[in-house]
Order: C-alpha cells, then structure tokens, then sequence
C-alpha cells in the first residue's frame, strides 16, 4: 500500500471519529429533538466550550435518517455519542495547534467555495447559514479544526501501522466467505418519469398533485408508444439515446453496466429474472416511473479471487489497526486534559 493511499485512508478516519462538521450544515432546525433539552455547552475541553448548537444539527440529521420513532432515552445515548466525538475532535485540534500545525488555507478556502456553489446566490448562502443559526465564521472554523487534526493524526499514524502479505492472506482465508460475488446483470433500460425533476422544481405542490393523474397518464402513454417502437425492430441504444430522461445512463444507450440484484428497485429485479440475453421487457413500473429493459448479459454468484480483493483487505486491516493506535493516542491526550462534559 502507498504512502499516499495511507494517508487517505488516515483522512478517512478522522472523518469517522470525529463526524465532519459540513454534512451537519445541511440540516435544519425542527421539532425532532423535542422533549430534549441540550445546553448552550454541552462540555468544555481545557475550559474551552463545546457547544450543543453543533450537537443539535448532527442529532437532527441521525433523527431524520432513523426511519421511525427514536425514543427520549436513545436520543440521549446518541447525544453523548456525538459529545464524545466532539470532545475527542477538540483535543486533537488543540494538540494539533500546540504543536504548530495549521490548516491549509488554500483547501479552506476550495471548501468554502465549494459550500457556497450549491446555491444560486450568495444572498441564499447566507440565508442558508442563517436558518441554521450559525455564520461563515463557525463555519469556517469547523472546517478548519478538522483540516488541522486530519493533519496531526496522519503525522501521528504515519509508520506506524504496516499490512504485509502474511496477514492479507491470511485475512482471505478466514473470511472467504465474505468474498462471494452475488449474481449480477447487465442491461440497458429507457425511463420515463411521471415527475420530470424541472417540473416538480418550478410547479408549486398543490399544482402538482392535482396535475398528477395527468402526468401519470401522459407517461404511461409515452412509454407504451416507445416499446411499440423497440417491438417493431428500433435499435434500443438509439431509442434510449432519444427518449430516456434517466440522464445518466441516456447517452450510452441506457446501458447500466453490471448490477447486484437487490440494488434497484424489487420490480425492475423481478422483471430482469424474467428475461434472457437479448430480451426485452414489457413495460415495468417502479417506485420511480416506467422502464423498459433489455437484458444483454447475466453473471453468475462466484468468488471473488485473493488478488481481486488484496488491496481492500489492505485497507480493512489498515484501518483495524490504525484506528485502535487514534484510540490510544487520543486516550492519553484525554488523560493529560481537563474535560468537563455538561449534559
């Protein structure tokens, strides 16, 4: 494994530690969390506060990705979760600081661009910033505690972690069988949509639910008319080249590539288990829209060969091991460290 690759695969636990402060940007502030009340600061790490409006956003986003009810007790287990992450976080970057590492204002500032450029405006920026309660100052400094304890973690990691071809090996053997290939097929398909994304962009809602019926039925029609020109011998690749509003597979012919049964929709799966090399589908619908699909090819389940899976064994055991060395290492800064943790 490269240097390079080491120390990516670095950034990428530090990422896991400490939970990076910009998806957090993302989420608003709702009555999700009701019922939980979370200090101002919810703890001080060398008597500087860490505050509980950071805690708020990444609770907000766990509680809108959970899929159901998270009860009061869990929700306080998953706070002190994130005060951990978060007191952790800040004795790395205060070690970081002492030992004159500074961030790389060059990539703060990429980063900051990168932010503002999802938005049309830089006046929707700052209404964005503001709706979340925070400004561009806490988040510029977020970003740059974690550029600054990526950096110490990797200074501290580096050499010290080795994965040679002994224990790749021997990792492949114990684990073969987590390295079998699930059936997979490839085919191309031609997507219509009830619900074009610049539609549903530029319709206001109540617009757009008493247009449903309409729409719905203006697709289906569509996609009837072009399976009668795929059944009367048109080229697939060329009529999904020209109708297909699936923009990622349209300009090559809604060819998907290779694909584990179980990643798409049941129903396109369903319809895929169907077909033969070089069949074409009826009309298919999805929780999404209307497909039709032709199947080019299908491989069976088979297992995945040690060279095929060296380097992300690699990784696996890489990160094993320098994960239980950030652990050690951020144990004794805690040791040496005054934390106080509120909530």
């Amino acid at each position: 494994m490269s240097r390079a690759q080491k120390v990516g695969l670095v950034f990428s636990l530090a990422l896991m530690l400490f939970g990076m402060q910009v998806p957090a940007f993302s989420a608003e502030k709702d009555d999700l969390t009701s019922g939980l009340v979370i200090p101002d600061v919810v703890a001080r790490v060398n008597d500087k506060p860490v505050y509980g409006k950071y805690i708020q956003f990444q609770l907000s986003r766990i509680l809108k990705n959970a899929g159901g009810p998270v009860d009061l007790i869990q929700k306080g287990k998953i706070v002190r979760s994130l005060i951990e992450k978060e007191v952790v976080r800040e004795l790395v970057y205060q070690e970081g600081k002492k030992q004159n590492i500074a961030a790389d204002m060059k990539v703060l500032d990429e980063e900051i661009t990168a932010l503002r450029s999802a938005y049309e405006s830089p006046k929707e920026f700052e209404e964005a910033l503001k709706k979340r309660d925070i400004s561009e100052a806490d988040l510029r400094q977020s970003m740059e505690t974690d550029l600054i304890a990526r950096q110490l973690l990797e200074k501290e990691i580096k050499g010290k972690v080795e994965v040679n071809d002994a224990d790749t090996h021997q990792y492949y053997d114990d684990h073969k069988h987590q390295f079998v290939r699930p059936e997979t097929f490839r085919a191309r398909h031609i997507f219509i949509a009830p619900w074009p994304l610049d539609l549903i962009k530029n319709t206001p809602p109540d617009e757009l639910e008493a247009k449903k019926k309409e729409m719905i039925a203006q697709a289906e029609e569509k996609i009837k008319k072009i399976l009668e020109e795929v059944r009367a011998g048109g080229d697939f690749a060329e009529l999904a080249k020209k109708y297909s509003q699936d923009a990622g597979t349209a300009e090559n012919g809604g060819d998907i590539d290779f694909i584990y049964k179980g990643v798409f929709d049941p129903a396109f799966d369903e319809a895929v288990s169907k077909l033969k090399p070089g069949e074409v589908s009826d009309v298919v619908k999805s929780t999404f829209g209307y497909h039709i699909i032709k199947l080019i090819e299908t491989r069976p389940s088979e297992q995945a060969s040690f060279e095929e899976m060296k380097e992300a064994i690699q990784k696996n055991i890489f990160m094993e091991a320098a994960s239980k060395k950030v652990a050690e290492y951020t144990d004794k800064l805690r040791d040496k460290a005054k934390v106080e943790v509120l909530f």
